[in-house]
């Protein structure tokens, strides 16, 4: 290789490191005969990508902006028997590619994920659900019962398939972690990338507690009934009654982080961070499909506000009181109380 060759190679690689390059770009050099060339390079980014663990089909690498993880969507342990009574659908090959900030900004904004993020093994994190209460979107049903039962189809791992042959996690990816326990040590086993680039773990010893509550009473509409856990609806955020806050996340050491936890939310459902776009469409993708698109009037009255802000509209029928919550695609909609 000649120098130009060496230097080029180079110059690319830093380039790249801080920031990529633009195109197309002049590289100038002279030959030993005293003729000077310049060479255009045409690239869109050339990213200087270092590789980091991940486990089964996970390819995890990183350039100086961004932690991709890419996945065929198999996890890397057993699973449950799919399709089974409670999940008709199939495992299939998938082609996850995702996208966090290496350096994520911490804000007391929040903003409401479906996906919430990927595990290390490349499997979407997705908390919630799309089954609702007769078709009624104001009550979407958990994946498990107030004592943690995993309805729908949940395995051993806390995941089931959707109809498109994903395998995703509502909770504690229990296969992940007892591969993750082989090589981490600590009460902290870090077992995600949240959607907003903040890692997510699993606490050993338990310590750290969900702040969310199932609330007293009755329902006022829809099922009726005792409030349980059956709906999400059935919970409601109370500061400071848990360690963690509203996305299930605290500062542990300077650093912000998230944890699963054994009761509900599970898995955090906002992020104090930007979700990347990559975690974001298949969200809209979803709901689109599934046909759980809100009054835009409800969408309206949550616009700025943060997950549990009280929030009411106005519609042909007169004026809706409620709180703003996550909805299919990602954002925050006014759902009737």
């Amino acid at each position: 290789m000649d120098f130009f060759s060496v230097f080029t190679t180079i110059w690319l690689g830093l380039s790249s490191l801080f920031g990529g390059v633009d195109t197309p770009h002049g590289v100038t050099h002279t030959h030993e005969n005293g003729e000077t060339h310049t060479h255009e390079i045409s690239i869109e980014k050339q990213a200087f990508f270092v590789e980091e663990d991940g486990y089964g089909s996970a390819v995890i690498t990183t350039d100086g902006q961004y932690r991709y993880i890419t996945s065929d969507g198999l996890p890397d342990h057993e699973t449950g028997a799919f399709p089974n009574r409670g999940n008709p659908n199939a495992i299939s090959e998938q082609s996850h590619s995702y996208r966090v900030p290496r350096t994520p900004t911490y804000t007391e904004t929040t903003t409401a994920v479906r996906i919430a993020g990927v595990a290390l093994n490349g499997i979407p994190l997705e908390p919630g659900t799309a089954e609702t209460y007769d078709e009624d979107i104001s009550w979407s049903i958990e994946a498990f019962d107030a004592d943690g039962v995993g309805g729908l189809g949940i395995d051993w791992s806390n995941a089931h398939v959707q109809p498109d042959g994903t395998y995703h996690y509502h909770a504690v990816p229990e296969g992940l972690l007892e591969h993750a326990l082989e090589e981490q040590s600590g009460d902290l086993i870090h077992l995600a990338w949240a959607a907003d680039g903040f890692p997510i773990y699993f606490s050993q010893s338990h310590a750290y507690q969900s702040s969310w509550q199932i609330k007293e009473g009755v329902r006022p509409d829809g099922p009726g009934g005792v409030y349980d856990g059956t709906y999400t609806e059935d919970f409601e955020y109370i500061p400071d009654s848990g360690d963690l806050d509203a996305c299930n996340g605290m500062f542990i050491e300077g650093e912000y982080v998230y944890l699963f936890t054994d009761t509900f939310p599970y898995i955090q459902r906002c992020v104090h961070g930007v979700p990347d776009e990559s975690f974001m469409q298949r969200g809209r993708e979803g709901a689109q499909q599934q046909g759980r698109i809100p009054p835009q009037e409800a969408t309206n009255a949550c616009e700025g506000e943060d997950m549990g802000s009280v929030c009411s509209f106005t519609t042909p029928r007169g004026n809706v009181s409620g709180m703003c919550r996550a909805i299919p695609d990602g954002s925050l909609s006014c759902v009737p109380q």
